[in-house]
C-alpha cells in the first residue's frame, strides 16, 4: 500500500482495482451504487503527490464494474494535517468541514479510499454526501488499518454509513 500511495508504484493499481471489483461483484448486484466518488485530496497534497490514489482506484473499479464515476463528485475545501498518529476523536475534529459536494445526489453512492483506520474521514465524507441527497453511502477501501496503523489484508471493506442523516 505504501509503495502505491507514497512511491507512485501505479503498477499495483490493477491488482487493487481487481480485488475491489471482485469483492463488489460477489455482493448483491441490486445493492450496487449508482455512482462512485473518490475521496478527494487537498490541492496542496495532490500537488505534492502528483496523483490522487483514491481517484485512480475509483476510476478503475467503476470501469471494471460498468458504474458511473465522478472524479469531482466531492471537493476537499479545507487543508487538514495528516491523520497519522491521531486518535478517533482528534481525527473527527481534524476532518470536520473538510469536504463539500456541489452536486445533487440521488440513490446509493460509493466512496472510494485506499485505507480506512478509524473511519473518521469516511464518516465525514458520508455526511456531506448524505446532505447532498445520497440515500445510502458505502465506503470501498483496499486496506483496513488497525492499532499502530499496520494495514491488514488487501480486499474490500464495505462500510455502510446509513446512520448519517446529514
Amino acid at each position: 500500500m505504501q509503495a502505491y500511495k507514497f512511491n507512485a508504484n501505479l503498477g499495483l493499481l490493477p491488482l487493487f482495482a481487481d480485488a475491489v471489483a471482485r469483492a463488489v461483484d460477489a455482493g448483491d448486484a441490486q445493492r450496487r451504487p449508482l455512482l462512485v466518488i473518490p475521496l478527494p485530496l487537498a490541492p496542496k497534497r495532490l500537488a505534492e503527490r502528483g496523483f490522487n490514489q483514491s481517484a485512480l482506484l475509483g476510476a478503475q473499479v467503476a470501469k471494471i464494474l460498468g458504474l458511473r464515476f465522478e472524479p469531482r463528485g466531492m471537493l476537499r475545501v479545507r487543508e487538514t494535517p495528516p491523520q497519522t498518529g491521531l486518535n478517533r476523536e482528534a481525527r473527527l475534529k481534524n476532518v470536520r468541514g473538510a469536504f463539500d459536494c456541489t452536486h445533487r445526489l440521488d440513490g446509493h453512492v460509493a466512496i472510494v479510499d485506499d485505507v480506512m483506520t478509524t473511519g473518521a474521514t469516511l464518516s465525514e465524507a458520508a455526511k456531506v454526501l448524505k446532505k447532498a441527497g445520497a440515500a445510502r453511502v458505502t465506503a470501498w477501501v483496499i486496506a483496513r488499518a488497525t492499532r499502530g496503523d499496520a494495514a491488514i489484508g488487501v480486499g474490500l471493506k464495505t462500510v455502510p454509513f446509513d446512520d448519517h442523516k446529514g
